[in-house]
């Protein structure tokens, strides 16, 4: 029994049914593992960038600032 092979819509490679079914019909395409894995990593710096960006410290993070000094 061999496997349906899908092709990535991303980089054209093809890859075997994540179903594990020679008769899959689905419609649905899927990146394959590399494409999801470099896709998921960019959003996830991205994600990991607008925290950052939103809670930081005024002086970029580094622990000191005006705030430190205030009497």
């Amino acid at each position: 029994m061999s496997m349906k092979r899908h092709e990535c819509p991303t980089c054209g490679q093809h890859y075997c049914c994540p179903r594990s079914s020679a008769k899959c019909g689905s419609p649905l395409v899927y990146d394959c593992f590399v494409c999801y894995a470099q896709r998921y990593c960019l959003e996830l710096e991205e994600a990991s960038s607008a925290i950052v960006q939103r809670f930081s410290l005024p002086d970029n993070g580094s622990g000191v600032c005006d705030l430190c000094f205030a009497d």
